[in-house]
């Protein structure tokens, strides 16, 4: 008798019958076999075409003599001097065998069924199957979103791609790609004269990142800088707000406990104009009527009256009234939140008036027949136009 499904699927975990098996890269040999190719160095999947150095070699011969015992599970001497190098608790170090086997701990610590993991569409293959694994909902932010570029060893630009649907990766970092940040300097006669080049282009599209950048990698020496903190190294923190779904994320990301950004922070102040305004204002302390924000940031100006916000970013000046609820949420200035009202994963534009009881952020399909705009991150955007009211502009 042949077994043609396997029994046993059917008392997996819910997420475990549809995984798709993880595919890692082939040795050297296998490549050079199936490319009929030889005296090749592969710089794919992270590894050392010199193989490793000297003192890791020592140190891998002299535990040979205890490889018949088992090794510490823990790696408690590894662990401490990863700590004392870092300035750590040997506490807050992990280990793992690999990439995979920590991000599939990551995954089994803090995602579950209900809960959601965001990663890029051509991220490491293990962020997708990690999150299926758990039962957990995978929430996959678009590649093409972003201008993409490839570049060699000095960082001259080599090609430029603007919103590609399949971005060319990193050499050896596969499922990272160099992305644009939009910001361009120029000498401004050679500027002026690319401008004037492209407006008796027939067929362009005026676009600058489609336009001019492709044009000008094509002809002239292009370099691209690698946008780095200063102090540390690494990449500094920058996010692309130009849809939705990234402005709300990237604001809602201020909120957390040790944000990639911190607005408190003094060594690294942001020196703007702000308005002189009123500090924020809590009424209200019955049992059903009491104004609370949890987890939130609540800019001078607001009153939360007799109402709860809870992880939401409030910009100034937002009432928000009692018994409403909003939660996910990041509301622009002068916005009044009627009475009674529930907003959930919402963007409120400026001057907006939410009208008593109103409902947004719960269901999809209703906002959209109420005239609202939901994005694929089922994040709902709420401008006056769509309100029927006028709108607010700037003062």
């Amino acid at each position: 008798m042949t077994i043609t499904v396997n029994p046993f699927l059917k008392l997996t975990a819910p997420g475990l019958p549809g995984l798709q098996p993880y595919i890692p890269g082939k040795p050297l040999s296998e490549l050079e076999r199936e490319l009929g190719i030889t005296n090749s160095i592969k710089l794919a999947s992270n590894e050392n075409p010199l193989g490793p150095g000297p003192l890791a070699r020592e140190a891998a011969l002299a535990a040979l003599a205890e490889l018949g015992r088992y090794p510490d599970g823990g790696g408690f001497e590894l662990r401490r001097v990863l700590a004392e190098r870092h300035g750590l608790d040997s506490a807050a170090v992990t280990l793992g065998n690999g990439s995979n086997d920590v991000l599939d701990l990551v995954a089994r610590v803090f995602l579950h069924p209900g809960q959601e993991s965001v990663f890029s569409e051509h991220a490491f293959a293990v962020y997708a199957i990690g999150t299926q694994a758990v039962g957990a909902r995978a929430r996959v932010a678009k590649a093409r979103d972003f201008g993409v570029m490839s570049v060699d060893l000095d960082n001259r630009v080599l090609s430029f791609a603007e919103k590609p649907d399949q971005p060319d990766a990193i050499p050896g970092r596969e499922g990272v790609a160099l992305a644009s940040m939009g910001i361009y300097v120029f000498n401004r006669g050679f500027i002026y004269e690319q401008l004037i080049r492209d407006s008796d282009m027939p067929g362009s599209s005026r676009d600058f990142a489609k336009d001019i950048i492709p044009g000008v990698v094509e002809k002239y020496r292009v370099m691209a800088y690698p946008f780095r903190d200063v102090r540390s190294g690494e990449q500094a923190y920058w996010r692309d707000v130009g849809t939705v779904d990234a402005f709300w994320q990237a604001n809602l990301e201020l909120i957390g406990v040790t944000p990639p950004l911190n607005l408190y922070d003094s060594s690294w102040p942001i020196w703007t104009y702000q308005e002189q305004l009123p500090p924020a204002k809590f009424v209200f302390d019955d049992e059903e009527r009491r104004g609370m924000a949890v987890d939130s940031m609540v800019s001078g100006g607001c009153i939360i009256s007799g109402a709860v916000v809870r992880h939401s970013l409030l910009f100034s000046n937002v009432r928000v009234n009692s018994y409403s609820y909003v939660q996910d949420s990041v509301i622009l200035p002068d916005v009044d939140v009627g009475r009674n009202c529930r907003i959930h994963n919402t963007v409120i534009d400026r001057g907006c008036r939410i009208p008593e009881g109103m409902k947004i952020g719960l269901d999809p399909d209703r906002d959209r027949a109420n005239g609202l705009y939901v994005t694929e991150g089922a994040v709902t955007l709420v401008t006056p136009e769509m309100l029927k009211q006028e709108p607010s502009y700037v003062r």
